[in-house]
């Protein structure tokens, strides 16, 4: 962490990651965002569902098939999605180790998805 500029350097990564990330959902009409969609009130963790696909898991293996990995199905959140009766959602998490590259394959894959 001392070798990359303490906590300040990660926390402008990680809004520079949100930004990238919330402008690439903004311009897919197909991703359903659950959460804030301002920068300055999320973390880097995008939980979402497409509304083109019933089924989270396939998504997942979609990307996996790609070497992209994301958390899929049902997650902590079970009780919500079944009361709503949805079956699952996507997530994608970013942090240090990630860069914008990670997020264009992640949304150009998201965006094949039909």
């Amino acid at each position: 962490i001392e070798s990359i500029g303490w906590y300040p350097a990660i926390q402008k990564h990680e809004h520079q990651l949100i930004e990238y990330a919330l402008d690439r959902i903004r311009k897919n009409d197909t991703i359903d965002l659950f959460g804030p969609t301002s920068a300055s009130n999320r973390l880097g963790i995008f939980s979402f569902r497409l509304k083109n696909q019933g089924n989270a898991k396939r998504i997942g293996e979609i990307l996996a098939d790609q070497n992209i990995c994301i958390r899929c199905w049902w997650h902590c959140t079970h009780p919500l999605f079944q009361s709503h009766g949805w079956k699952g959602a996507c997530r994608i998490s970013t942090y240090i180790y990630n860069d914008i590259a990670d997020l264009e394959r992640t949304f150009d894959a998201l965006g094949n998805i039909t």
